[in-house]
């Protein structure tokens, strides 16, 4: 059973994100509002689920995430490779979930706290960034 803070936290992070790219009024490029967006979520997940990078959550996912799309800020736009790449870069973060031991939400709690699972948001992330990615990356190849 996937627990309610899973949806609570990503939903803090999505809410964030989108409100960031809503909000934006200057014109930039794709990578520049990808790394905004996805910067803001992380803000917001970092305050106000008091979740911090190492404590085996989605964040853990999403930092890699951004670092990646900054590495490409020297480029005009992602191409249908970056965006492929990306995908790789947080489904391997979230894998590597696996060797922490979580220090927020319900597995926290757990005295067994299995270091073989990968944490569940950090899951849930990679599959959202991953639909999201195909999208684009298909959408660039054209």
């Amino acid at each position: 059973m996937i627990s309610i803070y899973i949806f609570l936290v990503c939903g803090l992070f999505f809410a964030a994100a989108s409100k960031n790219l809503s909000l934006s009024t200057k014109p930039s490029t794709t990578i520049e509002s990808l790394s905004n967006a996805i910067e803001a979520g992380i803000q917001s997940v970092e305050s106000y689920a008091r979740v911090q990078p190492g404590d085996k959550s989605l964040l853990d996912a999403l930092i890699p995430a951004v670092d990646f799309v900054k590495s490409k800020r020297e480029q005009q736009g992602f191409t249908s490779h970056d965006w492929k790449e990306l995908a790789i870069v947080v489904e391997r973060a979230a894998q590597e979930t696996k060797s922490l031991i979580a220090k927020v939400g319900r597995a926290s709690y757990t005295k067994s706290n299995d270091t073989h699972v990968a944490d569940p948001g950090a899951c849930a992330v990679s599959i959202i960034l991953h639909a999201i990615s195909d999208v684009f990356a298909k959408a660039a190849a054209h």
